[in-house]
């Protein structure tokens, strides 16, 4: 256990440190794992029948809308002088606060909607939501 909570430390301290440093757009952080979630969703919506699962993914998706809106407050966008082989201008970004305190609004969601939901909350499963929610950022 001890050796897990320094492992998320660690990768809490990357991810902090990397949200204020400029990282270069990829077509994997920016268009692959949307279209993975988006895929994802739909197979969800059709293999859960309750209706009840339905109007929770709905919300989640009205709340994700607003946190996805807040977190780019505070984006920056840079082009950078060199080019890519295809000749094209390579661009990169900055995520900042905003995106920071985005992402831990996202993880209270994650936990609230799994409490509200009635599942049970130990500290590994916190940990392994923490990590889900930072796969679901594109960290």
């Amino acid at each position: 256990m001890t050796l897990l909570i320094i492992f998320c430390l660690l990768i809490l301290y990357n991810f902090i440190k990397g949200t204020f440093q400029f990282e270069t757009v990829t077509k994997t952080s920016f268009i692959i794992i949307p279209i993975y979630a988006l895929v994802m969703t739909i197979i969800s919506i059709f293999t859960e029948q309750q209706e009840w699962h339905l109007l929770v993914t709905i919300v989640l998706i009205l709340i994700g809308i607003m946190l996805g809106w807040f977190q780019t407050f505070s984006v920056r966008i840079v082009k950078t002088a060199k080019k890519d082989k295809y000749g094209n201008h390579i661009f990169k970004y900055r995520r900042g606060w905003a995106y920071l305190y985005g992402f831990a609004l996202v993880f209270m969601v994650e936990v609230t909607t799994d409490h509200l939901l009635g599942l049970k909350m130990t500290f590994k499963g916190l940990l392994f939501e923490w990590q889900i929610v930072k796969f679901k950022l594109n960290i």
